[in-house]
């Protein structure tokens, strides 16, 4: 035990655009956060992902008053294969000292943040990336999208941001719809010309990218026709690959819950209105849950089951 007679555990968000680490006590009370920039290895590279981590646990420990955990539950992105899980315990280990690790993709933990603690039922996480992914009461576990922003990532932040300056590319070229993008991007990213966005974006990486997606949605919001249809978008996709995970599980005819994770999912936003409506459509039993506490925090409660 860290302190005579109590437990404590730590639960860690690694993102591709932020990590959040908190520590909780044996009754789950939060007693300290850290937050520090991305730790997916795959995006930023192990060094800088290593140094996310170190600072936002440490963050968290110092707030807690306690110099180390009993046990831990990173929730990170690239953990679905060994090598991966491999390169994240190396990454954490000397910032956890020898807590019990488990590790597990992060779309776990976001579940476990909507449900209080529970590894039952449907995810749906929109923010730098995406994926859906579920587990039904028999443990049985599936998973839809989360293929990386190469080969997919549909409604991701990336995604819709991506989408965006395309339509504005195209809107300048003449070869699509006008659009308000144009100008919007033009001035966000203080350019003379929006073609001289090539001079930027080969620089951004993947966090950069998904950055511009609140644009998008604050264009949609005011209106235009192009940005609205690229949201709606987004949440069809979203929408099919909760499908997709809902259908390869059992449900035993039972309502089960489906949260709505990650920053692309704002409250009366056309996305998860989207999202709620096609599932609700397609599958009656299914109950829309907007996540409103931290992932971090439901791999803290993990931790403690474990």
């Amino acid at each position: 035990m860290s302190s005579a007679g109590r437990e404590y555990a730590l639960g860690v968000d690694g993102g591709g655009t932020k990590t959040v680490a908190v520590v909780v006590d044996s009754a789950g009370r939060e007693l300290g956060w850290g937050r520090a920039g991305s730790s997916n290895h795959h995006t930023v590279g192990e060094l800088s992902a290593a140094a996310s981590l170190t600072s936002a646990i440490g963050e968290a420990l110092t707030q807690a008053g306690i110099p180390c955990v009993d046990t831990a539950c990173m929730g990170m992105a690239g953990s679905g294969r060994p090598d991966g899980v491999c390169t994240i315990e190396r990454m954490v280990r000397p910032a956890i000292g020898d807590a019990v690790l488990s590790i597990v993709n992060d779309a776990v933990i976001a579940l476990a943040a909507g449900t209080g603690g529970r590894r039952y039922g449907v995810v749906i996480i929109a923010g730098t990336g995406s994926i859906a992914y579920g587990v039904d009461a028999s443990g049985r576990e599936r998973r839809a999208g989360g293929w990386g922003y190469v080969l997919g990532d549909e409604g991701s932040a990336y995604d819709i941001a991506r989408r965006g300056l395309i339509a504005a590319l195209r809107a300048r070229d003449g070869r699509g719809p006008a659009t308000v993008l144009v100008e919007r991007f033009t001035a966000r990213l203080g350019l003379a010309e929006l073609e001289d966005v090539l001079s930027l974006v080969h620089n951004w990486g993947v966090p950069g990218m998904a950055a511009l997606a609140p644009l998008v949605v604050a264009v949609a919001g005011e209106g235009d026709t192009v940005a609205r249809r690229i949201l709606a978008n987004a949440g069809e996709e979203l929408a099919l690959a909760a499908q997709a995970v809902i259908a390869g599980l059992d449900w035993a005819g039972q309502p089960f819950p489906v949260v709505l994770s990650g920053g692309v999912f704002q409250p009366g936003g056309t996305v998860v209105q989207m999202v709620r409506e096609r599932l609700i459509a397609s599958t009656a039993q299914a109950q829309v849950i907007l996540r409103e506490r931290e992932p971090a925090w439901g791999a803290a409660l993990l931790a403690l089951q474990a």
